[in-house]
This record gives structure tokens, sequence and C-alpha cells, in this order.
């Protein structure tokens, strides 16, 4: 089973297409991953889809690294499936997601305990799956530390440029100590501290290696157990990997004595931004740009609005709404030849009753 969470209550940007997250445990997470998406969304994160993926029947077994016959004195029925499992996710799930909702190649996985030791067994040895991954409190502790040993290895060995990962650690102290401090965990010896230990060792290993390229940082929370962090980490996690999105310098946009060239420069580095951050080319959001150039026109400031407006029609030429909106510019130089040309396009590109109009009316100031 799997659920898709859909961006803007399921009305999707015609032309466009999103990033794609993909839930572990989607049934007991995407509740809480779409409250983040509610908040964050356009200032911090894009709009992406997001699709839940059920792990509620035989997760053990498919979500972990190796086979065991017993964890912590309880009998193993079956596990070490996650290379099979992630051939479904890469073979049968992610191209009927494509087929089916206007998707950029851009992913991200998450998982928290078991799903997170997953997320990083995919990101060490499927590293192009996905371009983020955020491991949630990872079970790295499972098989004697098996697959941590091999993680650790490849951190030193292998390239991960392009890849971006952000690893939480939930404060089980709290469960056998009111005293114990995490450097006390580290010198400890005993099993109570070995999903602490475990997790810290990776991330060590990851920040000794930062030259292998890949894009890391991890948290740890003091006032979380395993059971509370998904949230919070879901968050920061996403914050972090998509540290790119916001929006820099916002003052210089609303400042009207920031020069003409200066607001161009702001809006090229925007979208060169942007293609870096989503690894294919995408300009600065049409809304914005077109908000800005209407700012522009209200001031008014005659040098800035048209250079604003001409990187509009740049990057969105089969925009029918930026055409609209080059339309409602021009008629207010009363330049209505341009304006009604750039209309007509609108019209032609839309069929829309509301460009319709707007091509009667200014045909009628001819």
């Amino acid at each position: 089973e799997f659920w898709v969470h859909l961006p803007n209550g399921g009305d999707l940007r015609e032309g466009h297409r999103y990033p794609v997250i993909y839930l572990l445990d989607g049934a007991v997470h995407l509740g809480g991953l779409a409250a983040v998406q509610e908040y964050y969304t356009h200032f911090r994160l894009p709009e992406m889809i997001v699709v839940g993926i059920s792990n509620r029947t035989h997760r053990t077994r498919d979500l972990t690294t190796s086979s065991v016959s017993a964890r912590r004195g309880t009998p193993v029925v079956a596990s070490g499936g996650a290379e099979r499992f992630t051939r479904f996710i890469a073979d049968e799930l992610i191209p009927t997601i494509d087929r089916t909702y206007p998707t950029s190649g851009h992913r991200t996985l998450i998982g928290h305990s078991y799903a997170g030791l997953f997320t990083l067994h995919t990101l060490i040895h499927h590293p192009d799956l996905f371009r983020n991954y955020v491991a949630i409190d990872p079970s790295l502790d499972w098989d004697d530390h098996a697959f941590l040993h091999d993680a650790t290895a490849a951190l030193a060995n292998e390239d991960y440029s392009g890849n971006g990962l952000y690893v939480s650690l939930a404060n089980q102290i709290l469960r056998f100590s009111d005293t114990l401090t995490l450097d006390d965990v580290m010198r400890d010896t005993t099993e109570f501290s070995l999903g602490i230990r475990s997790t810290l060792e990776f991330a060590q290993a990851a920040e000794a290696h930062s030259d292998n390229g890949l894009h890391f940082s991890w948290g740890y929370y003091e006032q979380d157990l395993h059971g509370s962090v998904p949230l919070v980490s879901m968050r920061d996690g996403l914050v972090f990997l998509y540290d790119w999105w916001e929006l820099k310098h916002p003052a210089l946009y609303n400042d009207p004595s920031t020069a003409t060239a200066d607001i161009v420069g702001l809006i090229r580095d925007r979208s060169a931004a942007l293609t870096a951050g989503m690894g294919e080319p995408m300009a600065m959001q049409e809304d914005l740009l077109t908000m800005l150039g209407m700012m522009a026109m209200d001031m008014p400031q005659p040098d800035k609005a048209p250079a604003i407006f001409d990187l509009l029609l740049e990057y969105y030429p089969e925009s029918p709404d930026a055409h609209a909106a080059v339309a409602e510019f021009f008629e207010s130089r009363n330049d209505v030849a341009q304006a009604l040309r750039h209309a007509r396009e609108a019209y032609a590109l839309s069929g829309s009753e509301a460009h319709q109009a707007l091509v009667e009316a200014l045909m009628e100031r001819r």
C-alpha cells in the first residue's frame, strides 16, 4: 500500500514538475510530514509530492540490511530484505509515480528506526536513486554493526557529490539514567547505549570524510525519545537539505533604491541556485517574478519593471499568466499595441475567458 499527498490541495500547476519525497512507514508519519509542508513550503521548502509507503507487513524483513536469527534475545522470523525492497521502489514504485504525476527527477527518501537503517543503506549502495536522505534515529546497531562497518568504509572511499544527508539521534539515555551525558555514553560498553553509540560513530565518520562531497549534518535531540523524534527531525532535515531554497537578501528586492542591474543579478543568482539545488534547470518562481515586476510598475520605476518582465518572459515564455502580466505592464504605459500582442499570446496559450476578455478590452482601446 502507498498513499500520495499532493501539494496545494491537489491543485497542481500546469507545466510544472514536482520533486518527490518517498516516506517509509507512511501510515505513521505522513500526517506529520504534511504538517511540516503546510508551515514551511514556499518560504523554506519547495512544493513537493509525498509518497507514503506502508511497511506494516513484513517491516523487519523489508527494511533490514542483513539476515539474523535473533535480536536482543528475541527470535527474528525474516530479515535482510533491504536490497529486494530497494528494487521494488526503484523498478516498480518510482516508475508508477512518474507515470501518474508530473514529477521531476529530484527525489528524497525519509525513514525512521529500521527505515532509517534502510535509508542509509540506500544512500551507501544506491546513491543515485535519491538526491537527499533523512535517516531518523536509525537502527545502526543491527546485526552487530555489520552495515555500520560497510557504511563507514564507503564514506571514506566513495564519492557522494550531489547527495545530501541528515541524521537525527534521539535521547534514549533518559530511559536508563538521569545523570549520564552523551560523552559518558561514548565511553559506555553496555548494550543499552549501543544504538546511540552506533549513530554517533556514523555521524563522526561522515564528518571526518567531508571531502567525499556529501552535504551532511546531524542533530542530537536531547528532549526527544525514539518515538517522538520523527516530527522535528523531518522539519530540521528538510530545512537543512533545502537550505538553498530560501530566498536570499529579501530586503534588497523590497528596497526601491536597489539598482536595476542589482535586481537582475539577484534574480539570475536565484535561478542559478535553484538549478544547482534541483539538479535540473529551474528559474526563480513565476509568481515572485510577477510580484516584483508589478511592485516596480506601481512605484513607479520605469527602468526596473521592464527588466524584470523581460526576465519573466525569458524564463516562462509559454506561460499565459506571464504574458498577461506583461500585457498589463504595457497597458499601464499606454502601449496598447504591445499590450494587445501579449494579451493575444496569453489567450492563445490558455484559451481562458479571462484572457479573451483582456484581448477584447484592449481592442476597444485601439
